[in-house]
């Protein structure tokens, strides 16, 4: 029977994998087999294999791997949030008919969120290691946005500048639409990368297959998703 120090081990041996491009079947194959060798064997995973770090690396000598890297969907989610945080920004002033009046102060709160989704793709494999740094992260995110909604100038006068709404959405709409066509395509186009256990049923398995992809594509379309719901919320609110 697995310890609890073992399956730690074998959630961090994923995420490495993960984080080497391994292929989803590839994973379920190595856990599998780590997983018997440990029933087998009785020793721990840490024993028998070493640092889930360096048995990763070790797999990835001898494996190919996939094209499509997770840095590259997060990099592109980044981008999404981005263009979605601009989106939010203009929302209002375009149901209320009034320009988008931004402030220094505004300016300044909204740059942390803009930082903290750029740094994603450099800080990735930290973050992923890591969980106080995304936490971090997010906090940076959520407070920026919040303290910039605060902050938003009342008047034209104590704006620093004002632009029409309507662009801006159309902008950070379009942008959003690209970046989730862009997901989808790659979603079609290289298939399920589940974690599959070799183990269990083809049935089984073709189930798990079906979900993720349906629930990768839904993923990729979150940002226009809650964007059109924020557009039609304003709308009924603004009425």
């Amino acid at each position: 029977m697995k310890t609890k120090q073992d399956r730690k081990w074998l959630e961090a041996l994923t995420l490495e994998l993960r984080i080497h491009n391994i292929p989803g079947v590839k994973i379920g194959d190595t856990l599998a087999t780590v997983k018997e060798h440990l029933a087998d064997s009785g020793e721990s995973a840490q024993v028998a294999f070493g640092s889930p770090a360096e048995y990763a690396t070790h797999i990835a000598a001898s494996t190919t791997t996939q094209n499509v890297s997770l840095k590259g969907t997060i990099t592109r989610s980044a981008v999404g949030l981005i263009a979605f945080l601009a989106f939010t920004q203009a929302t209002v002033p375009w149901v209320a008919g009034e320009a988008l009046r931004l402030g220094v102060a505004q300016v300044a709160w909204l740059a942390l969120p803009v930082v903290a989704a750029l740094s994603v793709p450099l800080l990735f494999d930290k973050l992923l290691r890591n969980f106080w740094i995304l936490a971090a992260l997010i906090g940076t995110a959520v407070s920026g946005g919040v303290l910039a909604a605060f902050s938003a100038p009342r008047t034209s006068a104590e704006a620093w500048l004002s632009v029409a709404p309507l662009p801006v959405l159309l902008i950070t709409a379009s942008i959003m639409v690209i970046v989730s066509f862009i997901d989808t395509i790659a979603t079609a186009k290289d298939g399920d990368d589940s974690i599959i256990d070799p183990l269990r049923s083809q049935r089984n398995a073709q189930k798990t297959r079906a979900f993720s992809v349906a629930s990768n594509i839904l993923v990729s379309w979150i940002f226009p998703i809650a964007a059109l719901a924020l557009l039609v919320l304003s709308a009924l609110l603004g009425r």
